[in-house]
């Protein structure tokens, strides 16, 4: 099974090394794959000074007996460039790791001594692939905080008050990629979206000690965890019936979330109100590059991209 999720992230990616006009349009800078155990990727996106990283968390096939519908969740973090303006918004520890020797000249962790960086580190967001083996239709969902507030706590006594040491735009830089990733799978697949789906919840905080180093997530009233879903497909006339019940399924009234939710019913973008911090969470070219043919230069007689 992770071969398969694997699979799918370096189809996208070599449609994107082939073809100079899809990563133009797309803002997609550069691309390399994490050579290891984990499958991972880095992403440098146009606009962004810092590294996006992605890595494969988990592969599961769902437990309603289908077993050709697979769901491939993956970690996002963000490598803040010094020079970008987020680098302030991290915690003093990140950025500490950042200016020293476990990152390399490319912004990334040094391949040698990445494993020296805790997991918890940089992490912003999380994607969730869920698709059809036959390729029939995808689901793409991103869940990420509005910010990734980090606090240290005083130590037990009366007096002292918590103290804010980072809080990195978790939504803002998680949307940079999933929209781009999702502008590739309209391209790769010539799928556009079917139903989009936006829910908001109660956030929270990773909360530690002074003096140590765990930290423990608490509630947060100054916090919002979002998660936007958009099924992807050929055919806006027949949504698969599978795939909008995993919709209605996160949109359960038990889960304590508020819930907006758009279907579309033609091949072609159409704005939709619901925002994050005053932004959009669709974007145009999720229609756009489903109807286009680039070709690379290289495979063409006359050397365009047409």
């Amino acid at each position: 099974m992770e071969t398969l999720a694997r699979g799918y992230i370096e189809g996208l990616l070599l449609s994107a090394s082939w073809v100079e006009r899809l990563r133009c349009e797309l803002g997609l800078d550069g691309m390399h794959q994490v050579w290891g155990e984990i499958p991972a990727w880095y992403f440098w996106l146009a606009g962004s000074p810092g590294a996006h990283g992605l890595e494969l968390a988990q592969v599961e096939r769902l437990d309603s007996g289908q077993d050709h519908i697979l769901r491939a969740g993956f970690v996002v973090r963000y490598y803040p460039h010094p020079a970008g303006e987020v680098f302030i918004d991290f915690s003093r520890r990140e950025r500490d790791l950042r200016l020293g020797p476990l990152f390399d000249p490319s912004g990334t962790p040094d391949f040698e001594r990445r494993e020296e960086i805790p997991n918890h580190l940089f992490t912003v967001g999380a994607l969730e692939f869920t698709w059809d083996l036959e390729h029939a239709w995808f689901l793409c969902s991103l869940t990420a905080l509005n910010r990734c507030r980090k606090v240290r706590l005083p130590a037990a006594g009366p007096y002292g008050r918590p103290v804010l040491e980072g809080q990195a735009p978790g939504w803002q830089l998680c949307f940079d990629l999933f929209r781009r990733l999702l502008g590739l799978h309209a391209f790769q697949y010539k799928h556009t979206p079917l139903a989009a789906q936006l829910s908001r919840e109660a956030g929270f905080e990773q909360a530690r000690l002074q003096g140590r180093e765990q930290a423990e997530p608490r509630d947060c009233a100054q916090n919002q965890m979002h998660s936007l879903s958009v099924l992807m497909g050929p055919d806006p006339a027949s949504p698969p019936k599978a795939a909008l019940d995993l919709l209605r399924r996160e949109a359960s009234p038990e889960l304590g979330r508020e819930t907006a939710r758009r279907a579309f019913s033609c091949r072609h973008f159409h704005p939709w109100e619901a925002m994050v911090d005053s932004e959009p969470v669709i974007d145009p070219v999720w229609w756009s590059l489903a109807g286009v043919n680039y070709q690379s230069h290289l495979a063409s007689a006359c050397g365009c991209e047409h």
